[in-house]
């Protein structure tokens, strides 16, 4: 009820006598709308950034949006593990490793 309310927009008399098919493409449509602001946004702000560089880049490059699509050779890939994680983190100096819980000395 609040996302209809909220973010569709509907009274509660309007979504009380949609059905739900018509509640769905309803919300599908609202998504949609939001999609293509982010899209209009990432072009105009892509395009405001390749004035200044030399080599332009592409919208995708410039701010990837959770719509575009898949590349294939990068959709088999895993992320990286835990411990690839925390040797980056601490690389890089951003955090300190947990200490290991120490073994019990009986």
């Amino acid at each position: 009820m609040d996302y209809a309310q909220g973010e569709l927009g509907l009274l509660p008399d309007t979504l009380w006598d949609m059905t739900w098919d018509e509640y769905r493409r309803y919300a599908n449509g609202y998504v949609v709308r939001q999609n293509r602001e982010w899209e209009r946004t990432r072009l105009l702000a892509t395009q405001m950034v390749n004035m200044l560089k030399e080599k332009p880049i592409s919208p995708q490059q410039y701010m990837p949006l959770a719509t575009d699509p898949v590349n294939p050779e990068e959709a088999g890939k895993a992320g990286e593990s835990e411990e690839e994680f925390w040797r980056r983190m601490t690389e890089n100096n951003f955090f300190q490793r947990p200490p290991a819980p120490a073994p019990d000395a009986e």
